[in-house]
């Protein structure tokens, strides 16, 4: 049941794969059906980019683990450092790395 942060590419692994929430989809299917992803793009970005000063987006959308794979790598600014604050690393292979938000965050 947990959710997970990770990029709105259309071939998500946490969605597709695992069938697990996550925070935004590809715009593919939720545009069409009326849905405004913007906040949701705009709140992905800015945690990756600064995962200290935008810990509030945990709580907002009741994360409760964190992918940075390639497909994030190559999509955004991604602070790792930060993240490592407020996350812990709990899975890891070539491809991408799983963290667990720490409680309280």
């Amino acid at each position: 049941d947990a959710t997970f942060l990770t990029g709105v590419h259309h071939l998500n692994p946490v969605a597709s794969i695992a069938g697990r929430d996550i925070v935004c989809g590809p715009d593919l299917w939720l545009y069409y059906h009326g849905l405004d992803t913007l906040e949701r793009k705009v709140d992905i970005a800015n945690f990756y980019a600064n995962p200290v000063d935008n810990r509030d987006v945990l709580a907002k959308y009741g994360v409760e683990y964190i992918l940075v794979s390639s497909y994030e790598r190559y999509d955004y600014e991604i602070d790792l450092e930060g993240l490592r604050t407020v996350a812990d690393e709990v899975f890891s292979n070539r491809e991408g790395t799983v963290y667990r938000v720490r409680e309280g965050e």
